[in-house]
């Protein structure tokens, strides 16, 4: 090799480790952009568990008429989609209402699911000559008594998936994730991913067995109006609600009503299983009790 081959390798070479050196130092600096985005100092899981629980603490009953629900699922090989009208109510922590119904129907309910303090429910009325009742109890819940729903929505979840259930305010952790604090309680079984600006819950990740989860997304959150609160005092709760299984095909997704309101007694027939069974009237042979 001659002097002046020698002296443009030797030029192309540094050339090369300077793109290098500049490419290291871009991403170094990306690397700490990223670091700095994370709080300083990051609060303790017990601060935002403290705040979140604050937060919903006056929430202890929503009523959510008129809303509108899709719902795609899997039946066989076929795929499914269900456009209805529907209604939610909850008085928590264990009372829980979720129905869809056709669309401008005034007829019986295609999915009736609910809860009380000691059971949960499904009514499936999609084939009204064959409807259907899974129930069970609370103290016999598991992964498998979940997966047995049509919807994702499960009675016994909904207010952790709506992110209105309290965390227990010692032993769990915290992560900033995507301009997110994620925290999760002790038990490690679901998280919630927190905004900092207003400290709401607009993703909830809830663990099952053999690595399933259902998501839940969270947004565009309205007051509710409360009738034992000044309306400074009105907390916030999302109007638009996505809701899917990890691994399976389908999604719910529910519009509520802009204008919502706690005018739902806990004493509501709509809580009470026996009397809904008179109501639906589905045969013995119909009824599964998930608890065997």
């Amino acid at each position: 090799m001659n002097r002046r081959a020698a002296r443009i390798l030797v030029h192309h070479l540094r050339s090369v480790a300077a793109c290098g050196a500049l490419l290291l130092a871009l991403i170094g600096c990306r690397a700490a952009k990223v670091q700095d985005d994370r709080p300083n100092p990051m609060p303790s899981y017990a601060e935002l568990a403290r705040g979140h629980n604050t937060r919903i603490e006056r929430l202890t009953r929503l009523n959510a008429p008129g809303l509108s629900a899709v719902l795609q699922y899997r039946e066989g090989d076929d795929k499914k989609v269900i456009q209805a009208d529907g209604a939610l109510a909850l008085v928590l922590p264990d009372r829980v209402m979720f129905k869809v119904t056709h669309i401008g129907a005034a007829g019986p309910a295609i999915f009736w699911a609910g809860s009380n303090e000691s059971a949960y429910w499904l009514f499936d009325n999609r084939d009204s000559d064959h409807p259907l009742l899974h129930h069970g109890t609370h103290a016999a819940f598991d992964a498998d008594a979940a997966a047995a729903f049509e919807t994702p929505l499960h009675p016994r979840q909904t207010p952790l998936l709506l992110g209105v259930a309290k965390l227990p305010v010692k032993g769990g952790s915290v992560e900033w994730v995507r301009g997110h604090f994620v925290v999760m309680p002790p038990d490690q079984s679901f998280a919630y991913w927190i905004e900092p600006e207003r400290g709401l819950v607009d993703r909830v990740e809830v663990f099952g067995g053999q690595g399933q989860w259902v998501v839940a997304d969270l947004t565009e959150p309205q007051l509710v109006t409360l009738s034992d609160a000044p309306p400074g005092a009105y907390p916030l709760f999302p109007t638009r609600i996505v809701i899917r299984r990890s691994g399976q095909y389908g999604e719910l997704r529910l519009k509520l009503p802009a204008e919502l309101d706690d005018a739902i007694s806990r004493e509501e027939v709509i809580f009470d299983l026996d009397k809904l069974k008179l109501l639906f009237d589905v045969p013995p042979a119909n009824i599964i009790d998930l608890d065997r």
